[in-house]
């Protein structure tokens, strides 16, 4: 990391050096600074500076001299002889004097270990490479290193390889760097450039160094084109869970179940579908290939990286989350050792519950960890971290059933009732205890008056009457039972499908 002067003419180039080792300088406690000349090219600049100090009542003054490299390659061996030779000129002068040298572009190894195994004590320093960040980024008000790394995490996956700080027209940027030979520009806080800005700061850059204007990429784009495309293989891939379809009849489905949400053509859907290793085309039109040619991880993985659509959901999704798909998550999941039972049951959830699936298709190493524990009750741990599995399962069955896709499981799955019972035992100094129970219970009815019928948060012992011809809950409107009626909300409509997932969200 190092910190780039991206200014044209060299005067431009001069001042924003000294600039720079005012803040520097003055970072370090010099309270007086004044530039002795700006050499070549504005690549190197002299300056003197003093420090005064009080120590049992007496004052004194000590004089610095400082030089800074702006060159492109890190200081050398030549460089640094050169600078202890002046710096040893001015102590012959006072005694008090001492030297800096400040390498924008860092130092060579030569360099840093002559420093280090040299008797120069307080003498002489060097800031270099990174000791020169921090300094800037406290003085010009940059978002901290974390911050920026977590920005460009939020748009796009790219391996980031590097960052360096960029002056442009006196103004701090950052400069972003991937492990695929492209690069980023961000503002100091970390927002995205206006484009005549934009513009001229990549065309400094580039004219500056070995990387291209193609190299420069809008990670905004690619993150909306990165979206679009699992949007299409997401859609495109329930479309084919009902039957074989040609590209264009591909297309049609997208553009009646996303509306104007994702407009796509049949290039588009053809490069994503070749993507796609569980899809067959043949003179364009497309299948999901037999099942047992699939592996069914990555086939879910890529169902439900965007979530599961309310109105595309069909069987196809639940009928192969079967005891195959199960023995696969159990080896992802480091071999738990789960009963006749317990299978049953993680089976019942995974099938229940997208939540609960999409957690159990990648790997967790709090389940694969007793493979690397030494000691200690094997057995007791794999009960342990069985139970830790299925209790984790379970919590993310609930929050689905009290959730946005609480219809999805009601209404689609065909769950009616959701019960959950808790107690809370809490033990006093003394002994004594208190248990507090806590319950929820989710319970669908079909309402004459809602279309669809609804989910509704009742009490422990409601009882719901339903009129098996109709299929309506008897006396909706009027809320007649013969039992109690103790109604909550309404927590969500069958008859109000849910928005697809927007390619800008």
């Amino acid at each position: 990391m190092k910190l780039l002067l991206l200014e044209q003419n060299k005067d431009k180039k001069g001042t924003l050096l000294e600039t720079i080792v005012k803040v520097l300088l003055s970072s370090y406690g010099y309270d007086y600074v004044a530039t002795n000349e700006i050499g070549s090219g504005g690549n190197e600049i002299d300056v003197v500076a003093e420090k005064h100090m009080t120590n049992f009542g007496v004052s004194k003054t000590y004089p610095l001299i400082c030089e800074c490299k702006a060159h492109e390659n890190p200081v050398n061996m030549n460089d640094w002889l050169k600078f202890l030779g002046k710096v040893y000129k001015e102590k012959r002068k006072n005694s008090l004097s001492s030297g800096l040298m400040i390498a924008l572009s860092d130092a060579n190894g030569n360099v840093k270990g002559d420093l280090r195994n040299g008797n120069y004590l307080e003498d002489v320093k060097l800031i270099a490479g990174n000791d020169l960040i921090e300094p800037i980024i406290s003085h010009y008000g940059l978002a901290s290193i974390t911050e920026i790394i977590n920005i460009i995490k939020h748009w796009t996956n790219l391996t980031i390889t590097d960052r360096d700080i960029a002056f442009y027209n006196n103004t701090p940027y950052w400069i972003v760097y991937f492990s695929d030979g492209t690069f980023t520009v961000l503002d100091k806080n970390g927002q995205f450039l206006e484009k005549v800005i934009l513009e001229n700061l990549v065309t400094s850059f580039i004219s500056s160094s070995t990387y291209l204007k193609d190299n420069y990429i809008d990670i905004r784009k690619n993150k909306v084109i990165e979206i679009k495309k699992k949007a299409i293989k997401n859609i495109a891939i329930w479309a084919l869970m009902n039957s074989s379809l040609s590209y264009a009849q591909i297309v049609e489905f997208i553009s009646q179940n996303s509306g104007d949400q994702l407009r796509v053509d049949v290039s588009e859907v053809e490069k994503c579908l070749k993507e796609l290793d569980f899809i067959d085309v043949v003179n364009n039109v497309a299948s999901i290939k037999p099942v047992q040619e699939i592996n069914m991880i990555e086939f879910y993985r890529s169902l439900l990286g965007l979530g599961i659509p309310t109105k595309l959901y069909n069987s196809f999704y639940i009928e192969h989350i079967d005891e195959s798909l199960l023995d696969s998550i159990i080896r992802l999941q480091g071999g738990l050792s789960l009963t006749k039972e317990e299978r049953d049951i993680v089976l019942f959830i995974i099938k229940h519950s997208p939540s609960a699936l999409r957690l159990a298709i990648y790997p967790n190493p709090l389940f694969s960890c007793k493979s690397k524990i030494i000691g200690g009750d094997l057995n007791a741990l794999q009960e342990s971290l069985k139970s830790s599995f299925i209790q984790t399962l379970a919590n993310c069955f609930e929050v689905d059933a009290d959730g946005d896709i609480a219809m999805l499981l009601f209404d689609k799955l065909e769950l009616r009732d959701f019960y959950k019972q808790t107690n809370y035992q809490v033990v006093l100094k003394d002994g004594s205890k208190c248990t507090i129970p806590v319950s929820k219970r989710l319970y669908y009815i079909p309402f004459e008056d809602i279309e669809g019928g609804a989910v509704i948060q009742a009490s422990k012992d409601f009882i719901g009457q339903y009129d098996k011809e109709s299929g309506y809950m008897i006396g909706g409107k009027q809320k007649r039972q013969k039992e109690k009626t103790l109604f909550g909300i309404v927590k969500h409509k069958t008859g109000i499908d849910e928005e697809y997932l927007s390619i800008f969200g």
